[in-house]
């Protein structure tokens, strides 16, 4: 062959190995694109869950301070409800006394001089 041919063939070569090579620069790129744009999209979810994570630990600490203080809310009402017990309680046992002590036979009242008081006289006008 001669040197013409060589070069013309060497040439083609080149330029079928810097086609080549373009090709795959914009399969590279194009692909780098895609995973810049994955990476994005995965990061902007990855945001998206962390706030969603966060609003959910703030409504769980909502919720347990709303257990706690209806559990101190429990347990005033219980005191309360224990005192009117008590209360009850004490009063049923005056309302028992008066009630033996009613029960009991009684003397006739005494006069302010010691002797017994004596029935008014019916005042008759005839």
């Amino acid at each position: 062959m001669s040197v013409i041919a060589n070069f013309k063939k060497r040439r083609e070569a080149e330029k079928a190995a810097k086609n080549q090579a373009t090709e795959q620069q914009e399969i590279n790129a194009e692909v780098g694109v895609k995973l810049v744009e994955t990476l994005k999209g995965l990061q902007q979810e990855q945001a998206d869950s962390t706030d969603n994570v966060n609003n959910a630990a703030d409504s769980v600490t909502d919720a347990a301070e709303k257990i706690d203080q209806s559990a101190s809310n429990i347990d005033d009402s219980a005191s309360d409800l224990a005192y009117s017990a008590d209360s009850i309680a004490n009063a049923a046992s005056d309302i028992k006394e008066a009630t033996a002590e009613l029960k009991k036979p009684s003397a006739a009242p005494a006069s302010s001089h010691g002797e017994k008081a004596v029935k008014p006289k019916k005042n008759s006008k005839k």
